[in-house]
């Protein structure tokens, strides 16, 4: 790629290492989400986690914060 491009600006030694993501669940105004729909949330939370510290082969980190 930097061959055929340019290089990395900053280097991967200088860039960003842990990022934060946000889950969003949406519910009808004056309800509160089901029970399920919170534990399924949670079940991608922590496979959105594992995903990316398995595609960057452990380089970088990911949080999902506030969590609750």
């Amino acid at each position: 790629m930097i061959a055929a491009n340019v290089p990395r600006l900053p280097d991967s030694n200088h860039g960003q290492k842990r990022f934060n993501t946000g889950i969003v669940v949406v519910v009808e105004h004056g309800r509160k989400p089901a029970k399920e729909i919170l534990t399924r949330a949670n079940g991608i939370r922590k496979q959105w986690i594992s995903f990316w510290r398995t595609v960057t082969g452990g380089r970088s980190t990911m949080a999902v914060e506030p969590e609750g």
